[in-house]
């Protein structure tokens, strides 16, 4: 319940993919809800020097080409930053900020500007630690004399949304030319990089999954499976 004003923040980044900065930079005007796009064409960055001295907010353009882009919007996401919207106007909060001529920006803090990577990474990592203590509590409660030791989750970050993302993308056999357009990938290796490690895993995952389909459905030609081996049957005829 503590973190709940999070969730369509985080929503959007998990099923878009997008760069934190470009989320930061997301304002209303990007958001075209009749035709279900996201147009990202701008970041969010903060510049500043060694002793910290001049430090301020700047508007980017992407860095390559492939970074100016429309991003689909899902009926997930699209219900998240509906509900974002709605609670705005409920709880009265707009944007105050004006950086580099850009305004009316979505994910915004308690002053009205918006919001940065780094309270984006905080609020993860407050999250990850208040979950893992809820977990850790109920594992001594219930589970601690069984030996095993409790399922936390690791520290996350804005970039482990993104590739999640891309991750779940690859899952889906979904088109590599088009994951690498929705990220915004300049180089179609990277996206590869990330379709090839998904894929690993998954095919390791799939022969787990079938050494488990016949322990609990033993063939009917070639005997019953064997824990250390498939016995398949012969193949007939062909």
């Amino acid at each position: 319940q503590k973190y709940n004003r999070w969730q369509p923040l985080f929503i959007v980044m998990l099923w878009t993919g997008i760069r934190a900065g470009e989320l930061t930079a997301l304002r209303w005007d990007d958001v075209d809800f009749e035709k279900d796009i996201i147009r990202i064409d701008h970041n969010l960055v903060y510049v500043g020097d060694e002793q910290l001295k001049n430090n301020r907010t700047v508007i980017t353009s992407p860095k390559t080409p492939s970074g100016i882009r429309t991003v689909p919007m899902s009926p997930k996401v699209k219900a998240a930053l509906m509900r974002e919207k709605k609670i705005q106007e409920l709880m009265g909060e707009k944007c105050t900020a004006e950086i580099d001529g850009y305004t009316n920006f979505i994910f915004l803090t308690r002053g009205g500007g918006p919001k940065h990577v780094w309270g984006i990474n905080d609020a993860l990592k407050n999250i990850v630690t208040a979950c893992n203590r809820e977990v850790t509590i109920k594992w001594e409660e219930e589970s601690s004399s069984t030996g095993d030791l409790p399922v936390t989750l690791p520290e996350l970050t804005c970039h482990w949304l993104r590739h999640t993302f891309a991750t779940r993308c690859c899952e889906a056999r979904m088109d590599p030319k088009a994951i690498q357009s929705i990220l915004g990938h300049a180089d179609y290796e990277t996206t590869m990089n990330i379709y090839v490690e998904a894929t690993e895993q998954m095919k390791a995952a799939e022969i787990i999954y079938l050494d488990n389909y016949f322990k609990k459905h033993p063939l009917e030609e070639g005997g019953t499976v064997a824990d250390s081996e498939i016995n398949l049957p012969l193949a007939k005829n062909r």
